[in-house]
């Protein structure tokens, strides 16, 4: 766990701000003893954060890790995130040479952007701080990099930028949520263009969710996506006025 203010939170974190670059840096000798779990405010969220805001560039370079989360508020939330913003870029890297690279990475714009991987409770988040991501596997998105939980009332206004080298890979990228499996998705938009000009494999790219796979209500994106340019990029859920 890496983060500006607190590893793993159980309690409430509120009204705080984290301004300091966070750098995070390891190889493959390490990718069976732990998941790297990174976030600007919190790594791993339980509890509660309200009002809290990350302006601390974090940038985070991995070879071969299995599972990596990373999130401008937090990396990974089963708890509740409220009111909080991320206000700085995101940076993510796999040097990995090989055609395997990181399994996946779960990458949002606020919790990567703002959240790496929701299984609990967003609401009234924001990202403003652009995503550059370089990987053979991720699912990213403005907000959310991949959502099981809850998501309302959430905007993303940072550009994401995805590139791969390697055809075996999968990327799932929206402007809100990357990857979304959950029926409480709801009142979200992006306003942030999309580029995955430079990425190979299966890219499934749109404004509001790159994969959904269950229910998107009341949501919308007004930018350019550079790759299919439609709301949902893959849709195997419901959506209702997006």
């Amino acid at each position: 766990w890496v983060s500006g203010i607190a590893a793993l939170n159980s309690g409430k974190i509120s009204n705080c701000e984290n301004g300091d670059t966070i750098s995070f840096s390891a190889t493959n000798d390490f990718k069976d003893d732990f998941d790297p779990v990174i976030g600007g405010v919190v790594a791993e969220n339980k509890g509660n954060v309200e009002d809290c805001v990350n302006g601390g560039l974090l940038d985070v370079t991995v070879d071969s890790y299995y599972y990596t989360y990373l999130g401008g508020v937090s990396g990974r939330n089963s708890g509740n995130v409220v009111h909080s913003e991320n206000k700085a870029s995101l940076k993510f890297v796999d040097k990995n040479t090989n055609s395997g690279g990181t399994y996946y990475t779960d990458i949002g714009g606020s919790v990567g952007g703002c959240i790496g991987l929701n299984k609990k409770n967003i609401n009234a988040c924001k990202n403003i701080g652009a995503i550059n991501a370089t990987a053979h596997y991720i699912q990213t998105g403005g907000i959310l990099g991949y959502n099981s939980g809850t998501i309302t009332n959430c905007a993303n206004h940072g550009m994401i930028s995805i590139a791969s080298r390697y055809s075996g890979g999968r990327k799932n990228v929206g402007g809100v949520v990357g990857v979304n499996s959950s029926q409480n998705f709801s009142n979200s938009y992006s306003v942030a263009n999309i580029d995955s000009k430079n990425s190979v494999g299966i890219v499934n790219v749109g404004g509001v969710v790159g994969l959904n796979r269950k229910s998107v209500k009341n949501s919308f994106f007004n930018s350019t996506v550079f790759a299919k340019g439609s709301s949902i990029g893959i849709d195997s859920g419901s959506v209702n006025n997006v």
